[in-house]
């Protein structure tokens, strides 16, 4: 895995678990700490480019549905300074990530 791609899957994790923090903070979600969760690459590219579980494994932890928990985690993500440029929310709580052209142009420069 390239250098670009490990910073991209980090950024994810830290703007998710921040989002989750700032969600409890606000009293979107209840009190509770958010259990380990996956990203991974979606089989189907219109899923985004990398794609998480968090508010599905976190179900038991906040009692809630997971797409309120996805929604919860949603409203409080921030791109900004990230190789990302959106994110939507899909199925029954799955975050999906689309990566920005800076991504890109880093991997162009990495291969460089």
């Amino acid at each position: 895995m390239s250098k670009t791609a490990k910073t991209a899957k980090q950024q994810m994790k830290d703007v998710i678990t921040s989002a989750i923090k700032k969600a409890i903070e606000l009293g979107e979600l209840p009190q509770g700490d958010a259990p380990d969760f996956i990203i991974e690459t979606p089989a189907d590219k219109s899923h985004g480019d990398l794609a998480t579980n968090a508010a599905m494994v976190s179900a038991k932890t906040f009692r809630m549905p997971p797409f309120k928990i996805a929604q919860a985690i949603t409203n409080n993500i921030d791109l900004e300074n990230t190789l990302f440029s959106k994110f939507e929310t899909a199925g029954p709580g799955f975050i999906n990530f689309f990566l920005s052209p800076d991504y890109y142009a880093m991997v162009l420069k990495e291969v460089e």
